[in-house]
């Protein structure tokens, strides 16, 4: 019943500072007594922060400590729990533990089965993406029953995936920062079947519906930020866009980058950053083409990071992940204050694929799992190829190697063969198979090659470090560099050459983005724009008396065709507007591709224009891409063939814990 006496009566080193908490401890009114340990470790704290003298009974006499009333059992019990909270509570805070790195676990690979008879889209980029937490995967797919791009989605704790719906022709995802959303475009590029219009779309993982963002003409790529708000590329050059992911309008809120005295406005692949209104992107023009930097969102400043890169992915511990055009997976270090790559980029695996517009099939997830697939990508420009002409539902190989060919066109007389590879255009004599490099000097990126009819010249789109694909000439001996013939306002592409082979027939898109526009184009002289409603895909017949184009305007799409340069009344050739058509030698047929079949149209002029009922030459032409005109003589056309087997991928590569096992820089 008596008060305890302190506890420096009985221990003569014990600080009078902790009589208060043993008394504390031991106090008889239930309110005055500490409740817990954490009441405990609060006055435990208070000790080691206000160390007191010994107490002054410590000095007295050993015989003076015979005035307790304090049992030894509750003095051994009161230091017993003195001793445990302090061991517990106060040691770790006055000595905390070194802090020791949790050890790197391994990586752990899986191949993810895409749904059955699908494979990897190869015109879909970002073809590929992962949410931050790694738990979910979306990918775009074709199929030989649904040639359209489809998007699908999969947790990757599920056995099945997911078919997004409202996703025909999609590309493109990318997900939400919380991962509950995908977003996607579709409508901008390749197959797509009637009634599908151009847009930014997203899909809840949760409630399993699509709904609509935006409208958009093109897409290269998009980043959901935090704020809610999208960054995207629209049709190039226009700089980046951005619109709320609730949906509205989009905003072309940044015009141009500027990167020291020039301004680029082709601007591709925004991945935002963890810090405030920076983003990665790509410059997509001329020289500068794959460029990466980081951009100033705010003023547009382009810091470059001196790298080509297909595919980023900003990874832990300040480092970059990106994918050079070759294939090559490689690691730096990335400082986002300074806004610079302080050293060359360590490479960790290559043969990644890379798939349409150069955009390479990877991704990696803030928690460090990554996704990508291996090899080439049916369906875009960089696949194994080999030529061939068809004739009467037969075909012929020509004697070049399967190769990574990008275009191609033939020579009048059939003797001569020019191909798109590696950058550069070969011309191909068939016979002895000798092989001229042609000189491009400063132009990069050549594609759609068009022969003159007189066999001297060539016609090709491509960039010369500015910010636009341009027209330009060159001759097939290969005795001076390119000529630019048609400088573009945005993009452009020879369609045709006049029986003169001094004039061509070019299409460009409209700084509108909103229809392709036809112009005459002379070697000396101004261009001349050809007044017609909405079109693509414009072909001149051999002696430039008929044009042939598709018509997309109306609800009635189909292959047209009229007199020329008169533009008299239009003849329906083929309904629909999926066609790639080509002129016989001799302009008495027309042959046109379609995602079902190939067929033949005779082309008769008298006594008036007219168009004989289709006839089928090939059935599923998928594998034959880009078909060209015929050489006199074969009567039948040039295609470049998918070889086949290659660049059918039914699987990614999944790597837990990749970015924690990757080069570490000081």
């Amino acid at each position: 019943e008596k008060e305890p006496t302190p506890l420096s009566d009985h221990t003569q080193l014990a600080p009078s500072s902790l009589d208060r908490l043993v008394r504390r401890c031991l106090e008889k009114d239930p309110d005055a007594r500490l409740q817990n340990a954490r009441d405990a470790m609060h006055e435990l704290k208070w000790i080691a922060a206000n160390p007191t003298e010994v107490s002054a009974q410590s000095q007295e006499p050993e015989t003076s400590k015979k005035r307790t009333g304090l049992k030894v059992w509750q003095v051994a019990m009161a230091v017993a729990l003195v001793a445990l909270l302090a061991e517990r509570f106060l040691l770790p805070q006055l000595f905390p533990p070194k802090a020791v790195d949790s050890p790197i676990q391994p990586m752990v690979r899986a191949m993810i089965d895409l749904p059955e008879g699908h494979r990897l889209a190869g015109w879909a980029s970002p073809t590929v993406a992962i949410s931050d937490d790694g738990s979910t995967i979306a990918f775009v797919t074709q199929s030989e029953s649904v040639p359209a791009n489809q998007l699908w989605v999969r947790d990757l704790g599920a056995s099945e995936s997911k078919l997004v719906p409202e996703s025909i022709s999609a590309e493109g995802p990318t997900f939400s920062p919380d991962g509950k959303w995908v977003l996607f475009a579709v409508g901008v590029s390749g197959t797509k079947p009637q009634g599908v219009t151009r847009g930014l779309k997203k899909y809840s993982l949760e409630t399993g519906l699509t709904q609509e963002v935006c409208d958009t003409r093109d897409f290269f790529g998009a980043s959901w930020g935090k704020d809610g708000t999208i960054i995207y590329a629209d049709q190039l050059p226009k700089g980046l866009w951005q619109v709320n992911a609730a949906g509205g309008t989009g905003n072309n809120f940044l015009k141009a980058a500027k990167v020291q005295e020039k301004s680029y406005s082709s601007l591709a692949w925004p991945q935002l950053l963890d810090v405030p209104n920076k983003s990665l992107v790509r410059l997509q023009g001329g020289s500068a083409f794959l460029r990466l930097g980081i951009l100033n969102l705010e003023s547009g400043a382009f810091s470059d990071l001196n790298i080509r890169a297909t595919a980023t992915a900003p990874i832990s511990k300040n480092r970059l992940a990106y994918v050079d055009p070759k294939g090559t997976l490689l690691v730096a270090p990335l400082n986002t204050a300074t806004e610079s790559v302080s050293q060359s980029g360590i490479a960790v695996d290559r043969d990644i694929s890379i798939a349409g517009a150069g955009a390479a099939v990877f991704a990696v997830a803030k928690n460090g799992t990554a996704i990508f697939s291996r090899g080439a990508v049916r369906g875009n420009r960089r696949n194994l190829r080999q030529l061939k002409i068809v004739k009467d539902k037969a075909s012929i190989t020509l004697p070049l190697e399967p190769n990574y060919f990008t275009g191609m066109a033939a020579s009048p007389d059939g003797e001569f063969f020019a191909t798109v590879l590696d950058g550069k255009i070969r011309v191909t004599e068939l016979k002895g198979l000798t092989e001229t490099v042609l000189p491009l000097g400063k132009v990069e990126g050549p594609m759609a090659l068009r022969w003159s009819p007189d066999g001297k010249w060539l016609a090709f789109r491509g960039m010369d470090g500015g910010t636009t694909l341009d027209v330009f000439v060159i001759a097939v001996d290969g005795s001076s560099e390119p000529r630019r013939i048609f400088k573009a306002p945005s993009e452009a592409a020879p369609r045709s050459w006049f029986q003169s082979s001094r004039e061509l027939l070019v299409h460009d898109f409209a700084l509108d983005g909103k229809r392709l526009r036809l112009f005459r184009v002379p070697f000396d002289g101004e261009p001349t724009e050809v007044n017609i409603e909405p079109l693509a895909d414009a072909r001149l017949s051999p002696d430039g008396s008929v044009l042939l184009y598709l018509e997309r305007q109306g609800t009635r799409p189909a292959l047209v065709m009229r007199s020329f340069p008169d533009l008299g009344p239009k003849v329906r050739v083929l309904p629909g507007d999926d066609w790639r058509a080509v002129w016989s030698r001799d302009g008495s047929k027309v042959f046109a591709f379609g995602s079902e079949e190939a067929v033949e149209v005779d082309i008769t002029r008298e006594p008036f224009l007219a168009a004989s009922q289709p006839r089928s030459i090939l059935t599923n032409p998928g594998s034959y891409v880009w078909p060209h005109l015929s050489a006199d003589g074969f009567g039948g056309f040039y295609v470049m063939e998918d070889v086949p087997g290659s660049g059918i991928v039914t699987q990614l590569e999944i790597i837990t814990n990749w970015a924690d096992n990757m080069p570490t820089f000081d």
